[in-house]
């Protein structure tokens, strides 16, 4: 019985191959191929760009990464070369004199909540600095060394509660004689306290602080005339031994991030 049922079977397959050979030859089946080929073709365009297109998505993300890179150090370059240039424009203390540095950190520092105490900066004994050189931005007094090692440096700053030190004022009316001394003590924040000013000296709201001078030979301290603050409020009494005055920073101590080290003065 199975060998009955080969023989149509192996007879027909030959009958089929022979005529698929003959149509293919009289060019008959080239029409469903064509239409076998038209129906695959936007299948294929469809792969092949949806593959491209995710390619080339892949390489937008990798260029903007690396754009907004460039853009960050671009910014960061500039910052620093307009920090340099200003600092280099001023008077006080001597640019040449100057080593600058980038802060790398902020204690105890919390936007909205608390104000910086003490800066870090990338600069230390490998750089020539040592514990109780002044710090400075432009003509304004930042603080000073407090801690260093190899590469790092802590900076006290003028308005840390822990931090005093001798001043004297500037009259912004430029009267001979008003120049009035006293001990600058920190309160935190931007804000510090000129006390123990005579009740015969003069201070007005608006003159500004600056350092006396106390530079030690290995020059620790503050050089003279550097900025402090300037004034905002004043509280005399007669029955007091003393008067005193409110006085605020010029600077924003928690946006500074090149400053500038006095090496010698």
């Amino acid at each position: 019985m199975p060998k009955r049922s080969f023989f149509p079977s192996f007879f027909i397959f030959i009958i089929l191959s022979v005529l698929f050979i003959f149509l293919s030859k009289t060019g008959i089946l080239n029409g469903p191929a064509s239409l076998i080929a038209k129906i695959a073709s936007p299948i294929e365009k469809i792969s092949f760009g949806f593959s491209s297109s995710t390619n080339k998505d892949n390489s937008i993300v990798a260029e903007n990464k690396q754009l907004i890179k460039k853009l960050v150090d671009f910014q960061k370059m500039a910052t620093e070369n307009s920090a340099l240039r200003d600092q280099f424009e001023t008077t006080s203390p001597a640019s040449q004199n100057l080593l600058p540095a980038n802060v790398v950190s902020a204690s105890s520092f919390i936007p909205g909540i608390s104000s910086p105490e003490y800066l870090v900066i990338d600069k230390g004994k490998k750089d020539g600095i040592k514990t109780g050189m002044a710090v400075v931005f432009k003509d304004n007094l930042l603080g000073k060394i407090t801690e260093i090692s190899d590469s790092l440096s802590r900076v006290i700053l003028v308005s840390n509660p822990s931090i005093s030190f001798s001043a004297k004022t500037i009259s912004i009316k430029g009267e001979p004689g008003a120049s009035a001394l006293g001990i600058i003590s920190g309160m935190g924040g931007q804000d510090m306290i000129l006390g123990n000013v005579l009740l015969s000296d003069t201070l007005a709201v608006g003159d500004y602080v600056t350092t006396k001078g106390d530079l030690q030979v290995d020059n620790a301290g503050f050089p003279p005339s550097i900025i402090i603050g300037k004034i905002t409020s004043v509280e005399k009494k007669a029955s007091d031994l003393f008067q005193r005055a409110k006085v605020k920073s010029l600077l924003d101590f928690s946006k500074l991030s090149t400053v500038f080290v006095v090496l010698s003065q």
